[in-house]
């Protein structure tokens, strides 16, 4: 499809805190630390260096921790997703449904590293 511009990663990091799943239903997460989850997002958005905030908003991403009885997380032990915005207020949407995200640890990702890519229509 000629001008499609398309972006690849070379995985994703945390921005913000961590942040528990307190309500969610199916795909939606609508509270993150018993706060709205878009409120959550707001103030991890606002926190963000420009650099940081151009990669979140070209490419949003959610963390859920695989295993949250460990002491500590980084890289491998999240459940990477694509999130977006939805257009009730005060709820995050993730791409796929997670088998069970309430009460996990949750953190706000960006991409690692994007590289835009063009792809050209025959």
């Amino acid at each position: 499809m000629p001008g499609v511009a398309t972006i690849v990663s070379q995985g994703a990091r945390p921005i913000g805190g961590d942040l528990v799943v307190t309500a969610a239903e199916r795909n939606v997460v609508m509270e993150l630390a018993s706060k709205p989850a878009v409120e959550q997002l707001h103030a991890v958005l606002g926190a963000l260096d420009p650099e940081d905030l151009h990669l979140a908003r070209v490419g949003l991403m959610a963390g859920i921790v695989i295993d949250e009885n460990r002491p500590d997380y980084d890289v491998g032990d999240f459940l990477v997703q694509g999130a977006c915005w939805v257009s009730r207020p005060r709820v995050v949407a993730l791409r796929s449904q997670p088998s069970r995200a309430w009460g996990r640890p949750f953190d706000f990702m960006c991409a690692m590293g994007l590289v835009p890519t063009q792809i050209s229509g025959g």
